[in-house]
């Protein structure tokens, strides 16, 4: 008898609300012309001087800096970092989608957003208002609409509205700024350049009538496997394809913590030498809602994950979660970002073999296969006696490991069950994968 809703879901498919709505939009705007220049892989850290508003931004839709250590920021926004790469013959229909961080949200302070610019010559208020309408159309279905409404000077908020239900308040836009229009190249009086940005966050509480932030947030099988949906991610990059190779294979996306507190590496029994740098990773400047620094791997937020599957009745949970980790330079120079992949699983049918099997399989579907296991007894965060590195056929260590997690975490974490984790860097599988692909047998030559 199926009792659990991981029991019940194992075999189906999900997407996560966050990112059915993150795809629902990108779909919009790539019907309507637009491109997808960047779909979460740019720098999420930056120099403060670099930090930029593309446009007149209302107020309440303007996010406050978090400042780390070496005068590093946490973006606020994305759109800066691209507008020179835009440059070229009108129009500039072009979107990025990704992570911004919000000093003011506290306990959940990065969201996920999607922002865009439109520059072209002739463009009037009324042909914007006509785009963001089929815009509406294309995300929402036919018989919505999207107001743009006046919020200042120079500024103007996005409101959704759909017969019989009250307005969504999703984002703002305005005409870009000197910045921008320098950046594009588009100085030219007869170019209109518009900049938008939507939250997707608010968005998908919408959509999914999910109460508030800490549930879509959640960890539970029961808010990740909310939606069935057997959809390709929108987006052609690497990790949208590792994602749906996971989804197909019965893993439910997470979004993990973007902060780490600071005793959290020792509750997952990483505890180490000072001079290894995971032991401390990228410190903000002040404390925030008691989280002091960014991960340096994303495990520990995927046993968080485990201990709520777990904590809220489930026998059995296959979950996954893709993000940046932010690795501190040893000579305190620039510290070093990469998109990183971990997984984790328990359940009655999952066992050390049965995993070492599916990483073995996700591997060898995601182009990266010739590939070798080597034990190791010296990562503690997992069992000694059950840990893998991953090797390629050079025998190079390939930034990723796997095995069962230690019994000293799990007691930390209030998991009454044994779990396995995996934590791999994407970069290394994405060029082993191209390597793979481009390979020619000597007979063949």
């Amino acid at each position: 008898m199926i009792k659990t809703w991981g029991e019940y879901f194992m075999k189906r498919i999900f997407k996560h609300p966050l990112d059915i709505t993150a795809d629902i939009f990108k779909r919009a705007f790539l019907e309507n012309g637009f491109q997808l220049s960047d779909d979460g892989e740019a720098p999420e850290l930056l120099p403060r001087e670099k930090s930029a508003e593309p446009f007149l931004v209302p107020g309440d839709f303007r996010a406050e800096p978090i400042l780390l250590e070496h005068g590093n920021t946490l973006r606020t926004e994305q759109l800066t970092a691209h507008l020179a790469k835009m440059r070229g013959p009108l129009p500039v229909k072009k979107i990025v989608c990704g992570v911004i961080y919000d000093k003011r949200d506290g306990q959940l302070p990065a969201r996920l957003r999607l922002e865009g610019v439109l520059a072209d010559r002739g463009v009037a208020f009324r042909d914007y208002q006509k785009l963001w309408d089929r815009i509406a159309v294309c995300a929402y279905g036919i018989g919505a609409s999207c107001r743009i409404e006046a919020a200042g000077a120079g500024s103007y908020e996005l409101k959704i509205e759909r017969e019989g239900r009250e307005a969504v308040r999703i984002g703002c836009t305005g005409p870009g700024s000197w910045l921008t229009r320098t950046l594009l190249d588009g100085d030219e009086d007869q170019t209109a350049v518009w900049v938008f940005r939507i939250d997707l966050d608010t968005a998908a509480m919408d959509l999914f009538a999910i109460p508030d932030r800490q549930t879509l947030y959640s960890g539970r099988l029961a808010e990740l496997q909310r939606q069935e949906d057997s959809s390709c991610r929108a987006g052609e990059s690497y990790a949208n394809r590792l994602e749906d190779l996971l989804r197909r294979m019965g893993y439910a996306r997470f979004h993990g913590m973007r902060l780490y507190p600071a005793d959290i590496y020792k509750k997952m029994n990483m505890i180490q030498e000072a001079w290894d740098t995971n032991n401390r990773g990228v410190q903000l400047e002040e404390e925030l809602n008691g989280n002091t620094g960014l991960p340096t791997v994303l495990t520990p937020a995927l046993e968080q994950a485990l201990s709520e599957c777990w904590a809220a009745g489930e026998k059995s949970g296959k979950i996954f979660d893709i993000a940046h980790i932010f690795l501190p330079d040893a000579k305190g120079g620039a510290p070093t970002e990469k998109l990183a992949l971990t997984l984790g699983a328990y359940g009655p049918d999952i066992t050390s073999a049965s995993f070492k099997a599916e990483v073995g399989e996700i591997l060898n579907q995601a182009g990266f296969r010739n590939h070798f296991f080597f034990p190791t007894n010296l990562a503690i965060a997992y069992d000694t006696s059950d840990t893998w590195l991953i090797l390629d056929e050079k025998m190079r260590y390939m930034e990723g490991n796997f095995g069962g997690v230690s019994a000293i975490a799990e007691r930390n974490y209030g998991i009454g069950t044994h779990c396995f984790m995996a934590n791999l860097e994407i970069g290394p599988l994405e060029q082993k994968d191209r390597e793979e692909y481009a390979f020619t047998p000597p007979e063949l030559r």
